[in-house]
């Protein structure tokens, strides 16, 4: 698919090329042409073989990569299935060296990227921290929990759930949880958390959503 995606670039370059005039100097169209359309499949596979680098956890070769690229393109790509670094890491130690690697390439960006990677769906509609469990590696969870759009909405919740006026407005909060966290119909990753909670720290996220998600 990526290589008939390539080739359809090349073709539509192909055609504007053929339409612009001619150029002066000493880079004719085609070698621009050619330029680009190798930067392009240059990145792709880039963030193929970041993104491999990340599912195994193989830490020297995203060290390395760091070390070698112009820019942070790469750290934002996602497999077929939409998921991005944080969804694939292997495990809290990878995500770490990731998060250095985006600091090192984003630098002031560097907090709103996490962020963005943090909150970012996949095409099961899973962000980072409820795939982990689905995933059944509660070891990252808390690490991708923090500062994400779920933890605000959780926290949210609980800020105005004392009873009284507000309660109208903590359920229709609380019903913005359920949905982030809603897997199937009336089945949750919370459900599904603690159907798998001898899974070893699963435990702790049980707890987690036990004292900060009682209505589930």
């Amino acid at each position: 698919m990526k290589n008939i995606f390539f080739i359809l670039i090349a073709c539509l370059l192909g055609t504007m090329v053929n339409a612009a005039p001619a150029q002066t100097g000493s880079v004719s169209r085609r070698d621009l042409m050619i330029q680009f359309y190798a930067q392009q499949r240059s990145r792709a596979e880039m963030g193929e073989k970041f993104l491999t680098a990340v599912k195994k956890g193989d830490l020297q070769t995203i060290s390395e990569m760091e070390s070698r690229a112009q820019d942070g393109a790469y750290l934002l790509a996602v497999d077929k299935f939409g998921n991005n670094a944080f969804h694939l890491a292997k495990d809290a130690s990878t995500l770490q060296v990731v998060a250095r690697s985006i600091r090192k390439l984003y630098q002031n960006e560097f907090p709103a990227k996490i962020i963005d990677l943090k909150n970012q769906s996949n095409h099961s509609g899973a962000i980072p921290a409820v795939q982990t469990i689905l995933d059944l590696n509660p070891g990252k969870f808390f690490i991708l929990l923090e500062n994400s759009s779920l933890q605000e909405s959780i926290r949210r919740v609980k800020s105005i759930s004392k009873g009284g006026a507000l309660d109208v407005a903590a359920s229709a909060l609380a019903d913005e949880v359920v949905k982030q966290l809603q897997i199937a119909d009336g089945f949750t990753v919370v459900d599904f958390a603690r159907a798998h909670e001898q899974v070893e720290g699963m435990d702790k996220v049980v707890s987690f959503f036990n004292e900060n998600v009682p209505y589930l």
